[in-house]
This record gives structure tokens, C-alpha cells and sequence, in this order.
């Protein structure tokens, strides 16, 4: 299990940019859950329209139905159909989330993330997530949960 949750992770980033692309192995290394949880009142509130957004990714990527057009122009760049496919193929064996919760945020990479945890019966996936000024997923990464 744990070889296919490393090979899990590999293909489960889209980035806004090439600098940040080059960075995710660092996010990926050190994904926002293995920091100490912080106080809940510390924690920003959350946004609704964002996390009807995210809890959507989920469906969308698991399905193989991404919807392009809710990602920037950059994002899109490294949307192919391959790693569409290949994610696809990774997060349709784990069925629907049996819960999907805010975590809070986080500022990496110049970016403002949003995080949440999807648990499915045999794992958690951090989702992280960031939207441009007009809405529109300019960075959206799934990891497996440490």
C-alpha cells in the first residue's frame, strides 16, 4: 500500500506556474498536515464558495471529467490528458469521501492555499487549493495524509 500511495502522489499536482512546479517536491515533502495542528481559533474562517469548489475537484478528478475551464490559463498548461487519466485511474478505486473537512490555510509559494481533508475508508488526501481573483483554480495538489 505505501508504494502506491508514493506513486499516488506523484501524479496528483497541477500547478499555476513552472517556478512552482519546480517547488511542489518541497510541498509535497512537507504537506501542511505534518505541522502541528494550529489552535482552532487561530485557524481563518472558511469559505463556503471555495469549499464547494475543492469538495467539486474531487468528483471531477476521481471521475476523469476535469472541467478546464474552471482553471486558469496557466494551470491548464499542465492539465494533459495523460495525467488527467492517470489521476483518474489512482482516485476512482477509492469511492466517495465519507468526509471532506477544512484545515485552514496556508501562504507557500507566493500563494494563499486553502486546505482540506477528504478521508476515504482506506486513506486521507490533503487537498490544497488556490484561486485566482475571478475564481478560476490557478493551484490545486492532493496528497496522501501523513
Amino acid at each position: 500500500m505505501r508504494r502506491s500511495l508514493l506513486r499516488f502522489s506523484s501524479f496528483l499536482l497541477i500547478a499555476a506556474a513552472a517556478a512552482v512546479l519546480s517547488a511542489a517536491p518541497a510541498l509535497a515533502q512537507t504537506p501542511a498536515s505534518t505541522s502541528p495542528a494550529p489552535a482552532a481559533a487561530s485557524i481563518p474562517a472558511e469559505n463556503p464558495a471555495v469549499t464547494k469548489i475543492a469538495r467539486a475537484e474531487i468528483d471531477a478528478w476521481e471521475s476523469g471529467k476535469v472541467d478546464r475551464t474552471r482553471y486558469t490559463d496557466e494551470a491548464n498548461k499542465h492539465i494533459t490528458t495523460d495525467l488527467v487519466t492517470n489521476v483518474s485511474k489512482q482516485m476512482a478505486p477509492l469511492g466517495a469521501p465519507t468526509s471532506f473537512k477544512y484545515v485552514g490555510h496556508a501562504q507557500q509559494f507566493g500563494m494563499d492555499l486553502t486546505n482540506y481533508e477528504a478521508a476515504f475508508p482506506q486513506i486521507t488526501l490533503t487537498e490544497s487549493i488556490a484561486l485566482d481573483p475571478n475564481g478560476k483554480i490557478s493551484f490545486i495538489y492532493f496528497v496522501p495524509k501523513q
